[in-house]
């Protein structure tokens, strides 16, 4: 066609290919058309039309991903861009990622010269810049299991903001053996970025246990002697961290521990200070009784109701109490009737322990015939019976006896039988009060048909006439079984007969009839020892 200078024109390129246009231009052109060149004075221009998209290749991606596939910095990827017509607006495009996150993608584009464009998007790209964060216990403190320490078990674990499950490692790790002291532990936690984090805190194991003692139980002996039992024992102490400790017991084995109870004290200390104590008791106990000497029987004859009889009391020996003397009942020096008494004499030491033996006293009575002398002084018509001491009397309803001096008158005794014995002063049943001197003693005993009366009949009794050697006072003295009773009650010697029928008064009496040459009495009542004292 034909063109005007200074019109435009569109050309309307129907194929998306590549396409070259010539247009002839010139102030005159003619003979052309649309099929052929110009003729003449037209100049031609060549003009390429780029519909075609670069080329746009992926080059590198820097840093390249660790192991994971994590990256902890920035990560920028490069594009290389090449177009064979128009050319490119850049050879190289490159596209920098800096924010966190996993699985991200990042697209890179490519302009030609002609405006045509081409991409290429790197997808997986992880980051992560941020460390993960440690949870790590306080310090711990252990007590120590042994030598060595102790083994400890503690937690520690680590979180992050983008991997669930991070790496954590302790040295020393946990269940490890940590020595007495205190130990530091280092915890690293490390995520799929290699993003790090440590931190750290202290175990201290220490030893506050004191040492175990073994002792042994409550020791219980018997005594062996006076100053106690030496005793042995063992006793031993152990501690978990410095294993065998010395003991200390006090007293220690070896002591002598007196008789009764003694706590032993014991103690050990470990080498940080920690002590132990414990105690157990040590008992020397007497249980043992006191050994006494066997007893023979003792035989013994007496014209009398009873006897008079001494023995010298059994030896006794007690491994505490040493040597002793045994206490017998009945003791020696008693009056034993005729016939068989059992003597017991018993030993009982400190602790109250008793042995006792046993011996009879066997008193046979020897009855001899009665000796009667009448003597020329006798009053009343009667004969006075002269008695020498020890015989048995055969007493008439009134009878008069003449013993050792004394002149006795028995009253209302018929069918009844008499003892009198002479008293010494070392055989009296007790010691004379204080005041009075022993001039002459008479033991009195009644008997009915050979049996010895606790107490006279009935209107009956028995008078003293003590001669008196004069120059002092004088007073009778009766033995009741436990002290000495002066006779005191004054009776009028003409009342004999009312006394007697009445028997009032307590039954001793201190007769009218007494003057300076004789001192009378009366017992109508009670038999037994009756003694003339100077006052």
């Amino acid at each position: 066609g034909t063109f005007n200078n200074n019109q435009e024109y569109g050309v309307e390129i129907a194929s998306p290919a590549n396409t070259t246009l010539n247009i002839w231009t010139a102030p005159t052109c003619t003979g052309n058309d649309s099929n052929s060149p110009p003729t003449s004075n037209c100049y031609n221009v060549t003009t390429v039309v780029d519909l075609e998209p670069p080329v746009i290749s992926f080059v590198s991606r820097i840093p390249a991903p660790n192991v994971n596939g994590w990256n902890s910095t920035n990560v920028t990827v490069a594009w290389s861009c090449t177009d064979a017509l128009s050319g490119v607006v850049s050879s190289t495009v490159t596209q920098t990622l800096s924010i966190e996150g996993a699985n991200q993608s990042v697209t890179g584009t490519c302009e030609d010269l002609s405006g045509n464009t081409a991409s290429d998007t790197q997808t997986g790209i992880s980051i992560d810049f941020t460390d993960p964060t440690l949870n790590l216990p306080g310090n711990l403190t252990a007590e120590a299991t042994g030598p060595s320490g102790a083994a400890v078990i503690y937690s520690v674990s680590a979180s992050d903001n983008l991997d669930n499950s991070p790496t954590v490692t302790c040295l020393p790790a946990s269940g490890s053996t940590f020595a007495i002291g205190t130990t530091t532990v280092s915890c690293s936690a490390t995520d799929d970025a290699n993003n790090s984090s440590t931190e750290s805190f202290t175990i201290t194991v220490a030893d506050t246990t004191a040492p175990t003692l073994t002792l042994p139980a409550n020791i219980t002996e018997q005594v062996t002697g006076p100053a106690g039992n030496v005793v042995t024992f063992s006793a031993s102490a152990s501690d978990l961290v410095d294993g065998a400790r010395p003991i200390t017991c006090v007293p220690p084995s070896g002591s002598t521990f007196l008789p009764g109870m003694t706590t032993v004290n014991c103690s050990a200390i470990d080498t940080r200070g920690n002590t132990a104590t414990g105690a157990f008791t040590v008992t020397i106990q007497d249980t043992t009784a006191p050994s006494i000497s066997a007893m023979a029987d003792i035989f013994a004859s007496t014209r009398n109701a009873s006897k008079v009889v001494y023995f010298s009391s059994p030896t006794t020996y007690d491994v505490v109490d040493g040597p002793g003397v045994a206490t017998c009942k009945p003791p020696s020096g008693s009056n034993f009737p005729v016939g068989d008494t059992i003597v017991t004499c018993t030993a009982t030491d400190r602790q109250g322990n008793t042995a006792s033996v046993t011996f009879m006293v066997t008193v046979i009575y020897t009855r001899v015939p009665t000796t009667t002398i009448f003597s020329s002084s006798s009053s009343g018509g009667g004969g006075i019976i002269l008695v020498t001491g020890g015989e048995l009397i055969d007493l008439d309803c009134t009878s008069s006896v003449n013993a050792f001096g004394v002149l006795m008158k028995f009253h209302s005794l018929c069918h009844h039988q008499a003892v009198l014995n002479q008293i010494t002063e070392d055989a009296l049943p007790g010691v004379l009060p204080d005041g009075y001197d022993f001039v002459q003693g008479i033991d009195l005993e009644v008997l009915s048909d050979s049996q010895a009366l606790d107490a006279l009949p009935d209107n009956a009794g028995v008078e003293f006439h003590y001669p008196l050697p004069g120059g002092t006072e004088f007073a009778v003295l009766f033995w009741n079984g436990t002290a000495w009773v002066e006779i005191t009650q004054p009776m009028n010697a003409g009342n004999l007969a009312s006394v007697l029928s009445t028997d009032a008064g307590g039954g001793l009496y201190k007769m009218s009839s007494s003057n300076g040459s004789s001192l009378n009495v009366l017992t109508t009542e009670t038999t037994g020892t009756f003694v003339l004292v100077a006052k």
